[in-house]
């Protein structure tokens, strides 16, 4: 996504400095995945090698029982990290495609607050598990969470109020009107 293309769109500037600020946010949250990615690839690359080391020690061991018993555990372990490494891993993909899937329900509704939309995302995704809610979907219980919730969206009646200064030029009824105009959404005047 590029400036030229939201300009291209009639977007504002204040409005694509957003846009840009936000995408800029993702791009780098991207990169922090990319690189958590890396690091889990070299992991699993060393355990693997351990792994096979381990397997290879086993088929030429010329001795005792105990030892061989050792061995067949610790391979044992290793292999359980890995199934656990990679069960955590297709958790977390669920879990972040469930949560993408609730935000796309939420839609352009502003909580009050971050800790008020990750209670609300937190519920519906347990809603979302129990067997009495098989084959309702994350808009069914987002719905019935937030039905008779009043305070948990911020009101677009409460924003603040931007009051355009006011020059030499303008006297008190100008400003009261610039104050009226602000109130109905309308531009200031210009001189």
């Amino acid at each position: 996504m590029t400036r030229d293309f939201l300009k291209e769109l009639g977007l504002e500037k204040d409005v694509i400095d957003k846009i840009m600020s936000e995408h800029g946010k993702d791009i780098e949250a991207g990169k922090a995945k990319l690189a958590d990615v890396e690091d889990l690839k070299s992991q699993i690359a060393d355990k693997d090698k351990t792994i096979a080391d381990l397997n290879q020690q086993i088929k030429e061991f010329d001795g005792d029982a105990e030892t061989i018993r050792t061995l067949q555990e610790t391979v044992k372990k290793y292999e359980k990290a890995e199934a656990d490494r990679k069960q955590a891993e297709k958790d977390a993909e669920n879990d972040r495609i469930l949560t993408e899937n609730i935000m796309g329900v939420i839609g352009d509704k502003e909580f009050v607050n971050d800790f008020t939309k990750n209670s609300i995302i937190a519920q519906v995704k347990e809603e979302l598990s129990k067997a009495e809610n098989k084959g309702k979907g994350a808009k069914d219980i987002f719905d019935a969470i937030t039905k008779d919730s009043t305070d948990i969206f911020k009101n677009p009646q409460q924003t603040k109020l931007e009051i355009p200064p006011t020059g030499d030029s303008l006297g008190a009824d100008n400003v009261d009107e610039a104050r009226m105009r602000a109130v109905m959404g309308l531009p200031p005047l210009t001189k």
